[in-house]
């Protein structure tokens, strides 16, 4: 636990988005992922949530896929190419975890909400499953690339051909 006060307050307002926006919700978990701040400016932290520690990457099967460099990259453009950048924030966060696999993986908020503790009940840790698709899952990358592929499919190219209300895996 953060012992400085105003960091600490910091990481509970984080830790209170990530809830509020529905990433994370109640329920018992088998695995917990770790997280740590890095700043972000002078005034401000960025939460970095590490599913690597969660010990479950070694049992998952995750496709594998070549993902862009810089020189598949460059071998695309020019000089007289126009580029942009777009910095879509929380991608990995905007993906639903499977209802099956949300117990899989969880965080512990008991540093940062211990007063949220049920007093009367023998409960001493303070954890809520993912619901998103998490950094340093093994098959996060994969999972988020394969559904913006296919909302690239149905938004921009309106696709009649997937049936969106009957597609299990999105």
């Amino acid at each position: 636990m953060e012992r400085n006060q105003k960091l600490c307050d910091a990481i509970r307002a984080k830790l209170q988005r990530v809830q509020r926006l529905g990433y994370t919700c109640m329920g018992e978990v088998s695995s917990l992922t770790s997280y740590f701040l890095m700043p972000k400016g002078k005034e401000d932290i960025r939460m970095v949530y590490d599913g690597t520690k969660s010990g479950l990457n070694d049992p998952i099967w995750a496709p594998w896929f070549p993902l862009p460099t810089i020189e598949t990259h460059l071998q695309a453009i020019r000089a007289e190419s126009f580029m942009g950048d777009i910095d879509i924030a929380d991608t990995f966060l905007n993906f639903v975890i499977h209802p099956k696999q949300q117990d899989l993986l969880g965080v512990d908020l008991t540093p940062y909400f211990s007063n949220e503790l049920y007093p009367h009940s023998d409960q001493t840790i303070l954890c809520e499953r993912w619901t998103r698709c998490g950094m340093g899952f093994k098959n996060s990358p994969y999972n988020v690339i394969q559904r913006l592929l296919f909302t690239e499919e149905i938004i921009i190219r309106g696709s009649p051909s997937i049936n969106t209300t009957s597609f299990d895996g999105i």
